[in-house]
């Protein structure tokens, strides 16, 4: 789970890997609207948790999407000011 949620500044992005894997992770809006891409490339086999800034978000809810190989999973998070 993405915690904290609701946040107002840093989102911190649990991903946890049985392998290396090329990882991309990406926010969009709550209207599907892309805002930022958090990461792009490979990350190591573990548990990692990956920081987004947030803070210079407008208040509401996001989606952030995260994808490995054909993998896509999505959770929403609410930013609040």
């Amino acid at each position: 789970n993405l915690f904290p949620n609701p946040s107002n500044d840093i989102l911190t992005i649990p991903v946890f890997l049985p392998s290396e894997e090329i990882v991309e992770i990406v926010i969009y809006n709550a209207d599907g609207a892309f805002i930022k891409t958090v990461y792009l490339g490979k990350i190591p086999e573990g548990v990692h948790f990956i920081p987004a800034d947030v803070f210079t978000f407008d208040q509401g809810i996001y989606a952030v999407k995260i994808t490995v190989r054909e993998k896509i999973f999505v959770k929403k998070f609410l930013k609040r000011n």
